[in-house]
């Protein structure tokens, strides 16, 4: 789509109807795919290595107040619940008899009862969560204190800054090059 609505180019690779897709435009959506590529696998990584609850504890550690990292938590986590709730919700309601093996019409038509349930037990799960901040103390001044604390090894502190050095030299490189 990038490539045949970017109006940037000379060299035309082909042309359909009005729109003409330049070697130019399909770089540029090349780039975009490729962009949104890492950002996708860099988030999956991190999803996959990282258990949530380590990484809100090293956040707090770190100085993030309490509520920005159980934000970021929440954030994480709500993809998986949503998928376990509608999972439990659909065996439900094959319980009661939902076709799941006729037309796609007829079975988009059952999925609709659905929708209720997922949105209805969503919004008492943020009600639940919001009490939940409030319990945990998010908004008290005290110090906190962590039930484990995860080490910062010299290993994870030589990787940050292996990490942070290609981070300036890949800036460098695009600022020399460009």
């Amino acid at each position: 789509m990038q490539a045949l609505f970017q109006p940037v180019g000379e060299t035309i690779i082909f042309k359909f109807w009005f729109l003409d897709v330049t070697q130019e435009s399909l770089l540029f959506a090349f780039r975009v795919a490729m962009r949104i590529t890492v950002m996708i696998s860099a988030f999956t990584l991190l999803l996959m290595t990282t258990h949530p609850s380590e990484l809100m504890s090293d956040l707090t550690r770190r100085g993030l107040p309490g509520q920005f990292a159980y934000v970021v938590i929440s954030s994480l986590q709500i993809l998986p619940q949503m998928q376990a709730k509608a999972q439990t919700i659909i065996s439900a309601q094959r319980s009661r008899g939902l076709d799941t093996q006729s037309s796609f019409l007829r079975r988009v038509g059952g999925i609709l009862p659905l929708v209720g349930p997922l949105v209805f037990g969503s919004l008492v799960e943020v009600e639940e969560r919001a009490i939940a901040i409030e319990a945990r103390g998010f908004t008290s001044n005290r110090p906190k204190t962590f039930l484990r604390e995860i080490q910062d090894t010299p290993f994870d502190r030589a990787i940050r800054w292996i990490l942070l050095a290609l981070v300036i030299v890949t800036l460098i490189l695009k600022l020399w090059l460009s």
